[in-house]
């Protein structure tokens, strides 16, 4: 079994699977090493246990998304 990498941060963040010749994109939480290498990542679906809760969590993805649009992470393509 591989070792688990340890995790410096998080945020979401806009990935680009492509496909063929055909790219699409999602928001996706991934998780840094200290050297801020993504290396886990997972689809994101905003959530809360009250409204007001989650449209933070939304809020949230938006903002890290509008940072994130200058630097798009490719998921492998082996890894959905």
């Amino acid at each position: 079994m591989d070792e688990f990498p340890n995790i410096s941060g998080f945020n979401y963040r806009i990935a680009r699977l492509k496909v063929g010749d055909d790219a699409y994109y999602r928001i996706h939480e991934c998780f840094y090493d200290a050297n801020a290498k993504v290396v886990l990542w997972g689809e994101s679906s905003p959530h809360g246990e009250t409204a007001d809760a989650l449209i933070a969590d939304l809020e949230q993805m938006l903002a890290d998304a509008k940072r994130s649009r200058d630097d798009i992470f490719d998921v492998p393509p082996d890894q959905p």
